[in-house]
């Protein structure tokens, strides 16, 4: 890790501190209302963005300018109009998933997906989280926020007022796994069962 840089807009505790501040809006709107979601969306992508920087606040520099990088690493940018720019939000999830195994494929498509929501609730006519029932994402949301978490050796307190509800969640998780799990090898079990011996010597 290298060291962050204070009060720098890309730093992990700029960042983080943001991310806070969406958890923190979330926590106070209703489960049912469609805020809710919009603002777990917010706070996913920054509590993203500071784990990317954890590593380093250059991996959020857009590449296409190396001022962009010059200006992550702290320094003054002379260049007069320059606006800094950092890469998207799927770029941070793809680096993410290179540098840390935690951050496996699922979570990079459940969070790809919840910031999609997002994008639609902001940019188009659509309310992506109008009649979106919690249970299809919101444990899926604490799981992908304790993964970016621990990659900054941080945990679920540091961010969320309930933690117990929190974990709770993401017990659930592995449950339904372990149910699926558990239907897929019945289900195999009664095809070979079903099987005659002549089939189960071939097989």
């Amino acid at each position: 890790m290298t060291q962050t840089l204070i009060d720098h807009p890309w730093s992990m505790d700029t960042l983080f501190a943001k991310a806070l501040i969406y958890v923190g809006k979330m926590e106070e709107t209703q489960l049912d209302d469609p805020i809710y979601g919009l603002w777990s969306s917010l706070s996913l992508e920054f509590l993203a963005r500071s784990a990317l920087s954890y590593t380093s606040p250059t991996l959020l520099a857009d590449a296409h300018s190396w001022r962009n990088i010059q200006y992550a690493l702290g320094h003054d940018v002379t260049m007069k109009g320059f606006t800094p720019k950092s890469i998207g939000i799927k770029d941070v999830f793809l680096r993410l998933s290179e540098i840390n195994p935690t951050f496996t494929s699922e979570i990079v498509g459940y969070c790809s997906q919840h910031i999609e929501r997002r994008n639609a609730e902001l940019h188009t006519g659509e309310l992506a989280f109008s009649g979106l029932k919690n249970s299809i994402w919101l444990s899926r949301y604490y799981k992908s926020c304790e993964v970016l978490l621990s990659i900054m050796n941080k945990n679920i307190e540091e961010l969320f007022s309930m933690p117990d509800v929190v974990n709770h969640a993401i017990n659930s998780l592995s449950d339904e796994a372990a149910k699926s799990v558990n239907q897929d090898i019945n289900a195999y079990r009664k095809v070979w069962n079903d099987k005659s011996n002549s089939e189960k010597e071939n097989a």
